[in-house]
């Protein structure tokens, strides 16, 4: 049978615990991602292992600040105190879109989830998150060509 190397193996995981705080929470949490990422199959490897890393980080946050036990109970407010804590860090809005949609593809995978993720305007309505439209070339998302005379 063929097995994904880039998995964390469940013995291993507690060895990962270096940074986190509530290592209980987290070694619940990585069961779970790690139950899920075996049986996902439909984006590419490399996405699934960017997602996989991803979602290692989100898990560090969640069981650290929120102490969430089952992936089941994410909800809006953990998303949206996740990309402020990303925008703390300075990170780009293509790195947080990047890690909404791990987020929203492992969330996806389980079901019985309590709650629906909310989408970016969703996010910026009831939250006030503000993620700027990516640029490719001066292109924007929407393909609108960006001001680069203000």
């Amino acid at each position: 049978m063929w097995k994904k190397g880039w998995i964390i193996k469940d013995e291993e995981i507690e060895s990962h615990t270096d940074n986190v705080i509530n290592v209980g929470a987290y070694l619940n949490l990585m069961l779970q991602v790690n139950k899920i990422a075996r049986h996902a199959r439909s984006v590419s490897i490399t996405t699934q292992r960017q997602y996989y890393h991803l979602m290692d980080l989100f898990v560090r946050y969640l069981a650290d600040f929120f102490g969430v036990k089952s992936l089941r109970n994410i909800s809006a407010k953990h998303i949206a105190a996740y990309v402020e804590y990303r925008q703390f860090e300075c990170k780009s809005p293509a790195t947080i879109k990047n890690d909404i949609c791990a987020i929203s593809y492992y969330h996806d995978q389980i079901e019985d989830t309590r709650f629906y993720l909310p989408d970016n305007k969703q996010l910026h309505e009831k939250y006030g998150i503000n993620l700027e439209m990516r640029s490719f070339g001066g292109v924007t998302e929407d393909g609108l060509r960006k001001n680069t005379t203000s």
